[in-house]
């Protein structure tokens, strides 16, 4: 399915350039851990500037004054102009490796013989959803996360704990076992589409703040019962801004876990050291990130 992006500030042409022109909106075709795929809609353009036409990321001085940060991740997008037999020309906007950063935020210059315009352009690549058992019967023994596929008729089948990912009320979700992360429970049990995954983790955060450590995100202890936010905490931050403070959230994890990693003293092993690493817990019971050093 096409959406459009947000699309946010226009910087213009040039002082003194008058041009025809024009950059119109960006329809992405791709979701979140997927090669980029995009296309930009030509704005009345003539066969003189499209033979001319030239398109690419601003460089990091046209970041620079716009204010607008330049991440790595964005060199990887690639842009072609595209005429076809039949219907608007447009350019591609494409990646060849996969991009998996949620939001992206650039800045397009297109340059012809008679002009040079920029234009911002902010993208929320959601991941791509699909249920694996829509349209299929499970077994009757068997337990999906989240979901009972047990008939009536027969007694529960006993279902491991180490590969039950809990159950959802609609009220709660729980027990959350070992090997589940917020995202994936977020993905499943988020109203609709129009809340997305960030906004719905930070809502679960929110409203159950003793069951993550450290008050992050990536810090899920196993063993809670996430309790349901309600549709006005959900939608408390847009998705932009969930975005923002998820990759907020991540940042600070990674810098937890580096200065943990750095602060615990490593001993070389010596030949009368034989006995197995021992793990060193990071965080209290429940926590996830765990270092194991030689005793």
């Amino acid at each position: 399915m096409k959406r459009i992006c947000l699309i946010f500030t226009v910087i213009g042409f040039l002082p003194g350039v008058a041009a025809a022109l024009g950059l119109g909106n960006l329809t992405l075709d791709s979701g979140l851990n997927q090669p980029f795929e995009a296309r930009i809609e030509l704005l009345s353009p003539t066969a003189e500037e499209l033979s001319s036409l030239r398109v690419q990321l601003a460089d990091m001085e046209a970041f620079r004054r716009a204010h607008i940060e330049r991440p790595f991740v964005l060199s990887q997008l690639r842009f072609e102009v595209e005429e076809p037999e039949t219907g608007s020309d447009y350019i591609r906007v494409y990646s060849e490796q996969p991009i998996r950063e949620p939001y992206l935020n650039f800045l397009v210059e297109a340059g012809w013989s008679k002009g040079r315009l920029f234009r911002e352009y902010t993208v929320l690549l959601d991941p791509p959803l699909y249920d694996p058992y829509a349209g299929k019967q499970a077994p009757a023994a068997a337990a999906q996360p989240g979901i009972s596929r047990t008939p009536a008729a027969e007694a529960p089948a006993p279902v491991s704990t180490a590969t039950y990912a809990g159950g959802f009320t609609g009220t709660e979700y729980g027990p959350v076992n070992s090997g589940e992360t917020l995202w994936s429970i977020a993905s499943r049990i988020r109203p609709d589409a129009s809340v997305s995954v960030q906004q719905m983790m930070l809502a679960l955060l929110r409203t159950n703040p003793e069951a993550f450590i450290n008050n992050n995100i990536n810090g899920l202890k196993r063993g809670y019962i996430l309790h349901m936010p309600d549709k006005e905490e959900i939608q408390s931050l847009s998705r932009v801004e969930a975005i923002r403070e998820a990759r907020s959230q991540n940042s600070m994890w990674e810098e937890m876990r580096a200065t943990v990693a750095e602060t615990t003293p490593v001993r070389p092993v010596t030949a009368e050291a034989k006995q197995p690493a021992a793990p060193v817990s990071t965080e209290e019971e429940g926590a996830e990130l765990r270092l194991v050093t030689p005793e």
